[in-house]
């Protein structure tokens, strides 16, 4: 709670309420999700920078992409290379404006050094990775023909790519949606042309 109420101080400019000093508040409740957003952002940012490294190499199918992955060679170029210094970029947009907390400042001196992050980012590194040699990405194949092949290695192409992972993923839940209610329509029509005779 003295974090929440290090933070709260310093945005807000006051203390933190007495109702809001309790797990079950709605400060606690955002502190909560936007710290879940933060971390979540490491595994998207891995996955869709991943997939974008396929589309430029032609991977594009199950086989080819569980072949790379699988590789030592992946391993070594993902972790030296643009694919771990994008994902851990991904940390360093999200706290780009930032408020500062006073509080916080003997954690950050005499420098900034993102340990955390960088660990979550070398684990989003080698997860994706590993679902790519596990085949557990291929529902995201489908989506590579969006993604432009010429694109650059960088966060901004990367973030192009979430969303067009992200759009095919809204199309195929609509049409999941779609074909359920018509199937539901479709039985509804024909018990009640059962109940009629």
């Amino acid at each position: 709670m003295n974090t929440l109420a290090s933070c709260w101080h310093a945005v807000y400019g006051s203390a933190l309420p007495e109702s809001e000093r309790n797990i079950n508040g709605a400060a606690f409740a955002l502190l909560k999700k936007k710290l879940i957003e933060w971390r979540s952002t490491f595994g998207t940012t891995a996955i869709a920078a991943l997939m974008l490294s396929f589309t430029q190499q032609g991977l594009t199918t199950l086989e080819a992409q569980q072949d790379f992955a699988g590789t030592t060679k992946a391993h070594t170029e993902c972790s030296k290379a643009s694919f771990f210094t994008i994902v851990l970029s991904c940390h360093q947009a999200a706290i780009t404006g930032r408020v500062h907390v006073p509080e916080f400042d003997a954690i950050v001196k005499p420098v900034y050094a993102p340990y955390a992050a960088a660990v979550l980012a070398a684990s989003a590194c080698y997860r994706a990775l590993k679902l790519a040699d596990n085949g557990d990405l291929e529902d995201f194949n489908p989506a590579l023909k969006g993604i432009d092949a010429n694109l650059l290695m960088n966060l901004s192409n990367v973030n192009k790519t979430k969303k067009t992972i992200s759009n095919y993923k809204t199309k195929e839940r609509q049409r999941i949606k779609k074909e359920r209610e018509e199937r539901e329509r479709a039985r509804e029509n024909l018990e009640g042309c059962c109940l009629k005779r």
